[in-house]
């Protein structure tokens, strides 16, 4: 069945954001809620005082450049309503596990993450993915949301542990729909032309 999309969200760099009911559900939790809170840029809007945006809008963001890149990816080779749907919902979520000022509280984590219940992990940058796994595994507000299939692919994709395909680098790659987002957003609220480049139309 063919996914429909009854939201929609404006958004200052894409216009409007379609969602489907899945995805609505998983805005409305309080797990993806409280990216509201977290900025973007964590404190650099002492410097440049228009970066206030967060990880939700990011987030939305993300979502809206992985639908583009699927559309794209469809013209070639088929894929199913499934695969999308998935590729969708990590994009959506890929980010639901990052702590107060983003990037610049993973030194903390670091000192104090349990290790022995989520792994060691290579490289301070990748703490936040470890936490928004274990949400994703984990938290009982997605048990009505999304089924424990859907939460295994969504993990896998966003940790990196099947092989490396198309979907995967669609979420994190070294130009992925995160990049792609967040290099246009920043720019826009801080104020400056570093990394912006043309969109492509949808």
């Amino acid at each position: 069945m063919p996914l429909e999309y009854p939201h929609e969200l404006r958004d200052p760099i894409h216009g409007l954001i379609r969602l489907t009911q899945q995805e609505m559900q998983i805005v409305n939790t309080n797990a993806f809620q409280r990216l509201r809170r977290i900025r973007q840029l964590a404190l650099a809007d002492l410097v440049y005082p228009g970066a206030v945006h967060t990880r939700f809008e990011h987030s939305l963001g993300t979502l809206h450049v992985a639908e583009n890149i699927l559309a794209r990816l469809d013209r070639i080779e088929h894929l199913s309503d499934d695969e999308v749907r998935i590729v969708r919902l990590a994009a959506l979520i890929h980010d639901v596990g990052h702590g107060p000022f983003s990037h610049v509280s993973e030194c903390l984590l670091d000192q104090h993450y349990d290790w022995k219940k989520l792994g060691k992990v290579p490289t301070r940058e990748k703490i936040h993915e470890k936490v928004t796994v274990d949400i994703i595994r984990t938290w009982p507000e997605l048990d009505g949301v999304m089924s424990a299939c859907d939460r295994n692919e969504v993990a896998e994709i966003i940790e990196g542990t099947r092989s490396r395909d198309y979907r995967r680098d669609i979420v994190s790659s070294s130009l992925d729909a995160d990049k792609m987002d967040y290099l246009s957003r920043d720019a826009l609220f801080a104020g400056v032309k570093y990394g912006t480049f043309p969109r492509f139309p949808t």
